[in-house]
């Protein structure tokens, strides 16, 4: 909860005074004010993320004072993958493969493209009105933004993520995560304000499924898109990985219908009975979303 100046001391944003503000916590759990943007493409150095934090970064204009609203932010979680590089001294591609990947046996996943195309490598296809398929010929590559979307893996090492987090940190004798912050990341720190109940927690998504807590991410680069959603209490977790995204690709809908095979439920999930009101019941909360954007 420490501002992330005392960590980068030339941190400038483009609101004044925000840099003061902006924690670790508001970084993770995207609530720090910050923008979206993001691109794929740009330099490979190793020292790309620092110059994006301390040349760009200052001129993306930011939407909200810190701490006031929640809205997903790659460069807020930029911000945080720089601290840790400064913190230990080592660039955050070594970083995850020293506190992440190594422990966890994460041996196909890689922040290195020249690394991943040496694998049988699935291509982003996409396709047109008329159902023509194209391949999109060139491969998101940009140093900076790795922290926030630039991993090449495959299900089987997100499978051993997921294991490690329904078993409190602890993955085969290592332990990657404390308890603390497992417990951190799969609770809501802010509410999204949505009928539902979600909420974010440090680096997940929170909801329920069939009265269960339901932790979940999902990502998208180019036409590839991916999903890993869990059930901690019931030890039940799923990796989802396509190369050929569509808005008419269900997603969510695909992943909960296969959380309730693995669960053993053949019943539909319940739709509000006849006559209940769920969007006057939600009304109360509207307070909290009304103003001035």
């Amino acid at each position: 909860d420490r501002p992330v100046i005392d960590y980068l001391e030339s941190l400038r944003l483009s609101l004044a005074g925000a840099a003061e503000k902006v924690t670790l916590r508001m970084l993770l759990s995207h609530t720090a004010g910050l923008s979206r943007d993001v691109t794929w493409w740009g330099s490979r150095d190793f020292d790309a993320l620092g110059k994006f934090v301390q040349e760009d970064l200052p001129s993306i204009p930011m939407f909200a004072p810190p701490g006031i609203l929640w809205s997903y932010s790659n460069s807020g979680i930029c911000i945080a993958a720089r601290v840790a590089e400064v913190v230990t001294g080592n660039c955050y591609s070594e970083l995850m493969s020293e506190l992440v990947f190594g422990p966890l046996e994460m041996t196909r996943s890689t922040f290195d493209l020249s690394i991943a195309s040496t694998y049988p490598f699935a291509q982003s296809h996409r396709i047109d009105l008329e159902g023509n398929i194209s391949i999109d010929h060139r491969q998101p590559d940009a140093a900076a933004f790795s922290s926030s979307g630039g991993v090449f893996t495959t299900a089987n090492d997100l499978a051993r993520y997921l294991i490690m987090h329904m078993n409190h940190g602890r993955f085969g004798e290592s332990t990657v995560l404390s308890k603390d912050s497992v417990f951190s990341m799969h609770t809501p720190a802010v509410s999204r304000c949505t009928p539902g109940g979600d909420g974010y927690g440090l680096g997940f998504y929170t909801g329920q499924h069939r009265g269960l807590p339901l932790i979940w991410h999902w990502g998208r680069t180019l036409r590839y898109g991916g999903l890993i959603i869990a059930l901690p209490t019931e030890g039940l977790g799923l990796v989802l990985l396509y190369n050929r995204h569509t808005e008419r690709f269900d997603a969510d809908g695909f992943a909960a219908a296969a959380m309730d095979v693995l669960l053993g439920e053949s019943a539909p999930r319940s739709a509000p009975p006849p006559g209940s009101d769920h969007l006057a019941a939600s009304m109360g909360s509207w307070c909290r979303c009304t103003g001035r954007y």
